[in-house]
Order: C-alpha cells, then structure tokens, then sequence
C-alpha cells in the first residue's frame, strides 16, 4: 500500500505542477485547446485546486462510510482517468471542467493518503512513515524527474 501512495503523491504533485509548465505553450498556440488569455489562463489553474478543495473536504465523511482504503483506490482511479481525459481536451471550457473534476479526484487521494499510511504503519512509527510516504516524492524525486519530461498536449502525458 505504500508503494502505491507514494506513486500517486509523485503523479498528484505531477498533475498539478504540468500545468504551469505547458502554459507557455497554451498561450502561444491557440490550436491546442482554443485561444487563451492570460486572465482566463488563470481561471483555468484555479480550478483544479478548487476541484481538490471539494475533494478534501467531502473525502473524510466519505471515507468514514466506505472505508479509506477504498476511497485512496478510488481517488487515484479517479484522477488517473481524468488526467488521461484532460490531456486530450480540445476547448478551453472542457479542459478547465476536467480540471476540476481531476482535482477532486486529486483531493480525495490527497486527503486520504496521510491517514491510510498511518493506519498500514508498524505500531510506534505512523507519523513518520505516513509523512515520508506522503511528502517524500514531491520534495526529493519530483525535481529530478521533471528533467527527464516532455509534454505533448494541454496537461500532457510523461515520457520518461
């Protein structure tokens, strides 16, 4: 279990991160998602983490009822098909709306990785290992591996 919410900490910082990078090249080629200008631009990154918001924030009762593990699995689910789905958008309206419902995606994953980590822990060591586990791709790995990236459409797609 840990090895997979380390890899959907290392794609969730990912998911995010990707859109800054590609801005550039949004703003410059109207051809990928339609014409888009700076103020809209703007909107558009929002939305993805207004999409975690909504996610965190509905993720803990949620998982109380269905259980964290299946809610982790599901959020990863669910933000590794809206990531798919985002890059292949084709109008402003459509990827900012995908970028919100991945950011939720993104938000129940986000949430929940902390606390399952914790309860998979050995007795004594939950806090470190939950917080290595969660925190560790995005500050130690993520840097490195954006060297070895390129990005093909709007939220693109790794190619390592």
């Amino acid at each position: 279990m840990a090895f997979i919410i380390f890899g959907a900490m290392l794609f969730d910082g990912y998911d995010l991160v990707i859109y800054g990078v590609a801005l550039p090249r949004l703003l410059a080629d109207p051809s990928q998602i339609g014409p888009l200008d700076p103020a809209v631009a703007g909107l558009v990154g929002s939305y993805a983490l207004i999409g975690v918001l909504v996610g965190s924030l509905f993720c803990g009762s949620i998982g109380d009822f269905f259980g964290r593990r299946k809610l982790m699995i599901g959020g990863i689910a669910w933000f590794s098909i809206g990531m798919i789905i985002t890059a292949h958008m084709e109008s402003v309206f459509a990827f900012g709306l995908m970028r919100f419902i991945t950011g939720v995606g993104l938000g129940i994953a986000i949430a929940t990785a902390g606390a399952t980590m914790a309860e998979f822990a050995p007795a004594g060591d939950s806090s470190t290992t939950a917080s290595f586990t969660v925190e560790s791709p995005q500050a130690v790995y993520w840097p490195h591996l954006q060297e070895f990236c390129c990005w093909t459409r709007s939220d693109g797609v790794a190619c390592f």
